[in-house]
C-alpha cells in the first residue's frame, strides 16, 4: 500500500507550484532542441505527476500544448478551446508540436506500465484528454497529407513554385504521430464502450 508521505495530496498549493516547475520546465527543455533524452525523462515524470494528481490536472494533452504554444506555462483556468490549439499549431515551429505529441506518447506508454491491463491504461482520461489526443494526432497528420497532397497537385512546371504550410512537419512528428495514433483510438474505442 502507497502513503502519501510528502502530502502532495494535501496542498493544493503544492500540487500547483509542483506542476507549474514541470511544465516550465519542459516548455524550456523542447525549445530549447537539444535534450532529447531528459525530454524523455520528464515526459516520464510529467506522467507519474498525472497518474499521481488525478482530477486535479484533467487536462494534461490540453495543458501541455497550450503552453507549448504559448512558449510559456498557461494556468488550467486560462486553458482556450482546442479548437483554437489546433489552429495554431499550423503557426508553430514543428518541435513544439513534437514537444506535445512525444507527451501524449509518453502518457500513454507510462500509464501503461502503472494500470493492471493494456486497456485500462489507454483510457487515461477517457472523457478529455483521449479526444484532446485524437484531435491534436488527426490534425498533425491531416495536415502532413493535404501538404504533401498540395505540392503534388499545385506543382507548377512553368514557374517550379510549390505551396506550402507554415509548420515543417519533419519526419520526427510524423513517426511519433503514427506511433501515438492507433493507441489513441483504442484508447478512445474502449472509453466508449
Amino acid at each position: 500500500m502507497l502513503r502519501d508521505i510528502d502530502d502532495i495530496g494535501a496542498d493544493d498549493g503544492m500540487k500547483s507550484n509542483l506542476l507549474e516547475a514541470l511544465v516550465v520546465s519542459y516548455v524550456r527543455l523542447v525549445l530549447a532542441d537539444d535534450a532529447s533524452f531528459v525530454l524523455q525523462k520528464l515526459c516520464s515524470t510529467l506522467t507519474a505527476l498525472h497518474h499521481r494528481l488525478g482530477l486535479f490536472w484533467p487536462l494534461p494533452v490540453r495543458h501541455i500544448l497550450a503552453s507549448l504554444i504559448n512558449q510559456g506555462f498557461v494556468p488550467q483556468s486560462s486553458l482556450p478551446d482546442l479548437p483554437q490549439m489546433i489552429l495554431a499549431i499550423d503557426r508553430i515551429p514543428a518541435k513544439q508540436a513534437q514537444g506535445a505529441v512525444r507527451f501524449l506518447l509518453t502518457l500513454i506508454e507510462d500509464m501503461g506500465t502503472r494500470t493492471t491491463t493494456a486497456m485500462e491504461s489507454l483510457a487515461f482520461n477517457p472523457s478529455s484528454s483521449c479526444l484532446d489526443a485524437v484531435q491534436l494526432l488527426d490534425h498533425c497528420l491531416g495536415q502532413f497529407w493535404q501538404n504533401e497532397h498540395t505540392q503534388v497537385t499545385n506543382h507548377s512546371p512553368s514557374n517550379g513554385t510549390l505551396k506550402t504550410y507554415p509548420t515543417v512537419y519533419d519526419p520526427d512528428l510524423i513517426r511519433l504521430c503514427l506511433q501515438a495514433l492507433p493507441v489513441c483510438y483504442l484508447s478512445l474505442a474502449h472509453s466508449i464502450l
